[in-house]
C-alpha cells in the first residue's frame, strides 16, 4: 500500500510540475502580447525605439538651441542645464504611456534611463565631432 501511494504522490508532484511549467509559459506569452499591444513593439525593440527617440531630440536640440549660442559664444553652464533640460521633456513627452509602463513594469527608471541616453548621445556627438575635425 506504501508504494501505491509513493508512486501516485510522485505522479501527482509530476503532474504538479508540468502544470506550473505550462501555466508560467502561458503567462510569459500572455504578457509578451501585452507588450506587443501596449507599444505597438516587440519588448526587444522598446529601448532600441527609447535610444531612437533620446539621439533625435539631442540632434534636435543641438540643431535649433546649442549651436546658434556657440556660435555667438554664449553656450554656458547654465545654457547647458538649459539644453539637458529641453532634450529630456522633449523625449519623455514622445514615450507613450505604454512605453513608459513597460519600462518601469521591467524594474527601470524611465527617467534615468532617458538620462544615460542623452549623456550618451552628447558624448558620442563630441567625440564624432572632435574625430572629423582632425582632418
Amino acid at each position: 500500500m506504501e508504494i501505491i501511494l509513493t508512486n501516485i504522490l510522485k505522479a501527482m508532484l509530476i503532474f504538479i510540475s508540468f502544470a506550473l511549467s505550462y501555466g508560467i509559459c502561458r503567462f510569459a506569452n500572455a504578457r509578451t502580447k501585452q507588450i506587443e499591444s501596449i507599444t505597438g513593439y516587440e519588448y526587444s525593440d522598446v529601448l532600441w525605439r527609447i535610444e531612437d527617440i533620446v539621439e533625435n531630440c539631442v540632434i534636435e536640440t543641438n540643431e535649433t538651441f546649442v549651436n546658434k549660442l556657440k556660435e555667438k559664444g554664449e553656450f554656458t553652464k547654465e545654457k547647458q542645464i538649459e539644453a539637458f533640460n529641453k532634450t529630456f521633456e522633449t523625449a519623455y513627452s514622445e514615450l507613450s504611456n505604454g512605453m513608459i509602463e513597460l519600462i518601469e513594469d521591467e524594474g527601470v527608471n524611465v527617467a534615468n534611463l532617458i538620462t544615460t541616453l542623452i549623456e550618451k548621445a552628447v558624448k558620442a556627438k563630441k567625440t564624432y565631432n572632435n574625430d572629423t575635425s582632425v582632418e
